[in-house]
């Protein structure tokens, strides 16, 4: 029943517009949402935010390294190895 729910939920959420919106419009405006923001820590919780909207969010969230290349100094080792993985081979910035 639980698979049932969940497999109605991602049908139901393919037919809202935004679930449209090819990947490189999506990267583009999860560049934006994460540039904007001046505060490294906030820039950091917003791209691990919207990783976690959806799973095709998190799809193209984690399949395009671009995203990933801002390394804040103040993220745990943890975080910062998460960065580095995901950012390859765009490179990093720090």
């Amino acid at each position: 029943l639980e698979r049932q729910l969940h497999l109605l939920r991602v049908k139901r959420n393919s037919l809202v517009p935004i679930s449209n919106l090819p990947a490189d419009v999506l990267v583009d405006i999860f560049k934006l949402s994460t540039t904007k923001v001046k505060d490294e820590y906030v820039s950091f919780r917003q791209m691990i935010k919207i990783s976690w909207v959806c799973s095709p969010w998190r799809k193209v969230a984690l399949d395009h390294p671009i995203l990933w290349t801002e390394i804040s100094p103040s993220l745990s080792p943890m975080w910062k190895r998460a960065f580095i993985e995901r950012s390859q081979p765009a490179g990093i910035s720090i």
